[in-house]
């Protein structure tokens, strides 16, 4: 980005231009971020350049942060790699966190691993966070919680969404589209995928809530 004078100017982001590097199959392996003396600055979040590792696949393997001296940097949210697991199928099933010496570190304070689990459809059905010694963690701050369940038709409506604490227990969260507090949330749809009603679970199993569509 430039001036009226024509100098490069430096953005909200903090950088005045970013250098991509794609491989063969024209996919992202590497951004770069500068100033306007072309020196390597850090964007808003808080690292210099970031690579890509892709499988046979493309889908991203492993990502990398660096800082200004080319060095891995723990970027604003706590973590300079990222490693991802794929089944055979392609199918996404695990995220890990690591810190510049390759220990496992927390996202935003809060898990180090995540799994998920999909069924023979591909479907994600089960989500669970793990801390930095892989003890039970709570997610993110839009999934607040440790383990989550759900049940979808043969048309990936979800029926059954059911999330669990850190002691096993079921676990009581907000459901964003509702705003209902449900430890399970139950949902109907009819033929054109429209949902008809939901029910709304308290952790000791009690219906507290039906509301329809």
């Amino acid at each position: 980005m430039f001036g009226t004078d024509g100098k490069a100017l430096s953005g909200k982001a903090g950088y005045a231009k970013v250098i991509s590097r794609y491989d063969a199959r024209n996919a992202l392996v590497e951004q770069a971020y500068f100033g306007t003396d072309g020196e390597p600055v850090l964007d808003e979040d808080g690292y210099a350049r970031v690579t890509y590792v892709r499988d046979n696949h493309g889908q991203v393997i492993e990502t990398a942060f660096f800082g200004t001296n080319g060095q891995p940097i723990q970027q604003k949210h706590g973590y300079a790699r990222i490693i991802a697991r794929y089944d055979d199928y392609g199918a996404f099933v695990e995220e890990m966190y690591f810190g510049v010496n390759g220990e496992p570190v927390s996202t935003d304070g809060r898990f180090a691993r995540v799994s998920v689990m999909t069924d023979k459809l591909g479907r994600q059905v089960e989500w669970a966070y793990f801390g930095v010694r892989g003890e039970p963690a709570i997610g993110p701050e839009d999934r607040p919680f440790h383990r989550a369940r759900r049940i979808p038709d043969e048309r990936d409506n979800e029926l059954e969404l059911a999330t669990f604490g850190t002691d096993g227990e079921p676990l009581e969260v907000m459901d964003a589209t509702s705003g209902r507090r449900c430890a399970k949330l139950v949902r109907h749809f009819d033929a054109t995928n429209k949902e008809i009603d939901s029910e709304c679970f308290d952790a000791a199993g009690n219906l507290t809530s039906k509301k329809n569509q």
